[in-house]
């Protein structure tokens, strides 16, 4: 891990620790984009407290390293290589 952290979702405080990780977006059209972000992971204590919150990606660390657009009305995202 890079450093142990505490992060705040929806009011409720989570321990845990920061990674650098792989992250590939598979393409249907084009090619797929391969980048490293920050993750965070919750300590395996903090389980039962995350219950169903879903995992998400995160702008800063994360989407700013690549070019990406929704389109909503199509349920489509669209992404490129950060130029």
């Amino acid at each position: 891990s890079l450093e142990p952290t505490q992060i705040r979702i929806r009011g409720e405080r989570f321990n845990g620790h920061l990674y650098r990780v792989d992250v590939l977006l598979p393409a249907e059209e084009g090619e797929s984009e391969l980048f490293q972000a920050t993750a965070f992971a919750p300590n395996s204590t903090e389980e039962e407290k995350w219950g169903n919150l879903p995992s998400f990606l995160g702008m800063q660390n994360c989407l700013d390293r690549v070019r990406f657009a929704f389109d909503p009305g199509e349920s489509k995202f669209y992404f490129g290589p950060f130029t």
